[in-house]
């Protein structure tokens, strides 16, 4: 696996994470969608530069194929390097997954395929029923955002770039961020003040 990339429809980057570490520094880390990197100084030009390399190469090949991602059959593309593209839109994002080597277009098929049906999950949560866009994406419902939780379903299914789980079910339960129970005192608090 590549990377994971979620853009919307203007193919403004919304949240982007990265796994090779041959061809994007040492680290396997989420880009944030304000451009603000968390990596190390020395290594922030190469990386940052492997990434946009990336980003540009995705987005050219596949721009003038977005039209037809509205379809429910993901659209797969092909970059240098062997990289291979799979996307397709969800609602108002489109959703991008490269792989190369061993991830060929029927696992990344099947890797979108979830990620879609777990974003589409959990921007449907709590009655909301919101469609899937950028303003929802990048919202917070005072807990946690849809962001924060793509974050954790990325990390569940595929830590460290190898498919672990495509099972949507197993990945929402997982994710779910408990609140701290009124009945439980936090620690060094007082009761009755």
């Amino acid at each position: 696996m590549n990377s994971v990339l979620i853009c919307n429809p203007d193919g403004k980057l919304l949240l982007s994470r990265y796994f090779e570490a041959q061809s994007h520094g040492s680290e396997c880390a989420f880009e944030p969608s304000s451009g603000g990197e968390h990596t190390a100084a020395g290594s922030l030009r190469d990386t940052a530069k492997g990434r946009s390399s990336t980003l540009s190469e995705v987005l050219g090949q596949t721009r003038h194929l977005w039209t037809k991602g509205t379809s429910e059959c993901p659209q797969v593309a092909r970059a240098k390097g062997g990289l291979i593209i799979v996307f397709g839109a969800v609602e108002d994002l489109l959703l991008f997954l490269c792989g190369s080597g061993e991830c060929d277009e029927l696992t990344l098929a099947d890797m979108l395929a979830t990620l879609a049906k777990v974003i589409v999950a959990l921007c449907r949560q709590g009655g909301k029923h919101q469609r899937a866009t950028e303003t929802a994406f990048l919202s917070s419902n005072g807990t946690s955002s849809i962001y924060s939780k793509a974050c954790l379903v990325i990390d569940e299914m595929i830590p460290g770039g190898i498919l672990e789980s495509l099972d949507s079910d197993a990945i929402l339960s997982s994710i779910k961020l408990q609140k701290p129970t009124s009945a439980a005192p936090v620690a060094g608090s007082k009761k009755g003040r």
